[in-house]
């Protein structure tokens, strides 16, 4: 078990894995007491509606939903196909969100991701790695990459969004203000060292080159990239004060 996230009323949901997977809801009382709030779903437990394993994206909306990864069974595969389903507050599947992954099997949960929360954007993003192979003059060249792809809040595909960046990994992407990502990368410089850059494309597919310079901003002191939102990149220098180069 382990918490997922806290309530705007103070309720807090707790995840609980195994055969049957499920989230219960905690609130505290006047007199301070911590209680099960046998409100939510049935007598305070939500059992979720697929298999095990699932995954919760997140943290609670600010109504109170949830948005669970979880694995469906279907007549197509013997272990069925991923499917990202909506909570609501009171513990009840919301039958009017669901985005079906076709092709997808609970396997692939370690190369699919499911992100929300960027910048009030009530949509949610799907992170999917791709490996394809071209050949050409009988010489046979792997490509591999992230696709990122939007749902809106309805559930149904954002046909004006779509990146996808080869040479990538998904923990290098980040969430970006105005739509598109931020990629983590690195650059060589004149002296032959690796040195941390950013690069943001927008949301269909191509290199924002008014962002750095030339479309990388480059990174000379040790930071890292918090988190999955991201505007102008919110770094963290664990030695210096930081210094980019633009």
């Amino acid at each position: 078990s382990y918490l997922r996230g806290v309530n705007n009323d103070g309720s807090v949901y707790v995840y609980k894995s195994g055969a049957t997977p499920g989230i219960a809801r905690y609130k505290v009382e006047a007199n301070g007491a911590t209680v099960l709030d046998t409100t939510y779903g049935t007598n305070g437990q939500l059992m979720l509606g697929g298999t095990s394993p699932a995954q919760v994206i997140g943290s609670p909306t600010t109504t109170g939903a949830l948005y669970v990864l979880e694995t469906v069974q279907d007549l197509t595969s013997p272990s069925g196909h991923l499917e990202l389903h909506r909570y609501t507050a009171a513990g009840a599947l919301d039958s009017t969100f669901a985005v079906v992954l076709p092709g997808t099997m609970a396997t692939d949960y370690t190369s699919i991701q499911v992100r929300r929360g960027v910048y009030g954007d009530d949509g949610v993003y799907v992170l999917q790695a791709y490996t394809s192979t071209t050949t050409v003059n009988a010489v046979s060249t792997t490509n591999s990459g992230v696709q990122v792809l939007r749902y809106t809040s309805s559930g149904a595909l954002d046909s004006h969004y779509g990146v996808t960046i080869p040479n990538a990994m998904m923990s290098q992407i980040r969430g970006a203000n105005g739509g598109g990502v931020v990629v983590e990368t690195t650059v060589t410089d004149s002296q032959g060292m690796q040195l941390a850059a950013l690069q943001h494309y927008k949301s269909d597919s191509s290199l924002n080159t008014n962002y750095g310079t030339g479309g990388t901003l480059v990174i000379r002191t040790r930071w890292c990239l918090r988190g999955w939102r991201s505007s102008t990149p919110r770094v963290k220098s664990r030695c210096t004060a930081p210094r980019a180069t633009r």
